[in-house]
């Protein structure tokens, strides 16, 4: 399947979870903005709870992982399929929002991304918690022919009390690439990112005002740690994006 084939999975599993909990029509809907920009940090989310079962069980093949996430993802998309036909209209239209704030909103978010981008290419392993926590124990999730190998006491100062859902969710993107590509965890902190920065846009635009929604994604886009840590690999960024879901 490969890297990039992976993460559109994850981008129309997650989809098909959220139109599956949140129904809309067939069509296109006024919220399926919304529902796509909450759709990668979800579908992350499914790769890493089926990595580690699928792992767990079956062992470390790409087929079986793939298949697992290929019957799940189908699975999803056809309750969604079943819960539209009882679902109401999203007719409401989005409101533009001043021009100039659509400018200002572009520019930051579009040097954030630049930042983030070239501090990735300059540090493809992340900082410190990125290389001596969550890609050092995706790692061990992808290599190891042992499930407790990430907990040894040994490595303590690695912190093994840490969740997995990022190491998982590299580790099973790995997985399906094959090979230990480093560019796969870098787009999964920028898929938090993103998720971080655009969610609380199409939320506040939609409960409030387009205005308020930018000026929202002004804050965020705007921040330099939040920015930072995304490009650092740290999971800090992670739990704002999951927060902003």
């Amino acid at each position: 399947m490969g890297g990039f084939g992976g993460l559109l999975l994850c981008v129309l599993a997650g989809f098909g979870a959220i139109r599956a909990a949140w129904p809309a029509p067939r069509r296109w809907s006024a919220h399926d903005p919304l529902r796509l920009a909450m759709a990668p940090s979800l579908g992350l989310g499914l790769l890493s709870l089926m990595y580690f079962a699928v792992r767990t069980v079956l062992g470390g093949s790409g087929g079986a992982m793939a298949g697992a996430f290929a019957a799940v993802t189908l699975g999803l998309a056809g309750l969604a399929w079943w819960r539209s036909e009882s679902a109401e209209a999203e007719n409401r239209a989005w409101a533009k929002g001043p021009t100039w704030l659509w400018l200002i909103f572009g520019a930051v978010a579009g040097v954030a991304a630049l930042t983030l981008l070239l501090i990735l290419v300059a540090s493809p392993h992340g900082e410190w918690d990125a290389w001596s926590i969550w890609n050092l124990r995706a790692r061990f999730l992808y290599r190891a022919t042992e499930a407790t190998v990430p907990f040894d006491p040994l490595l303590n100062w690695s912190h093994p009390d840490y969740p997995l859902l990022v190491p998982a969710s590299v580790a099973g993107l790995w997985t399906w690439n094959g090979g230990e590509a480093q560019w796969l965890a870098a787009a999964v902190a920028a898929v938090f990112w993103a998720s971080a920065v655009f969610v609380p846009v199409m939320v506040l635009s939609r409960l409030r005002s387009t205005a308020m929604g930018l000026t929202a994604g002004l804050a965020l886009a705007g921040m330099p740690l939040l920015t930072r840590n995304a490009s650092a690999m740290y999971a800090d960024a992670v739990g704002l994006g999951l927060m902003a879901i």
